[in-house]
C-alpha cells in the first residue's frame, strides 16, 4: 500500500510545484510575457505515468477481481 502513497505523493507534490499554465490577471493589468520551460515538469509526469501503468498492469492475483 506504501508504494501507492508514494505513487500519489509523487503526483500531489508535483501538481503544488508546477507554475500554472493560466494564471489569473486583475482587470486592466497587462500580463507579463513569461517564457516558461514545461520540459522537467513533462518529464515527471512521463515517469509517474509510466510507474503507473506499470503498477496497474503488473498486477497478478491481487485485488477483488481476483
Amino acid at each position: 500500500m506504501l508504494i501507492y502513497w508514494l505513487l500519489f505523493a509523487f503526483f500531489a507534490i508535483g501538481a503544488m510545484v508546477a507554475e500554472p499554465v493560466f494564471a489569473p490577471v486583475a482587470a486592466g493589468a497587462q500580463p507579463a510575457a513569461k517564457k516558461v520551460s514545461h520540459t522537467p515538469f513533462r518529464l515527471f509526469f512521463a515517469i509517474g505515468a509510466i510507474t503507473t501503468v506499470l503498477l496497474i498492469g503488473l498486477r497478478f492475483k491481487v485485488g477483488a477481481d481476483w
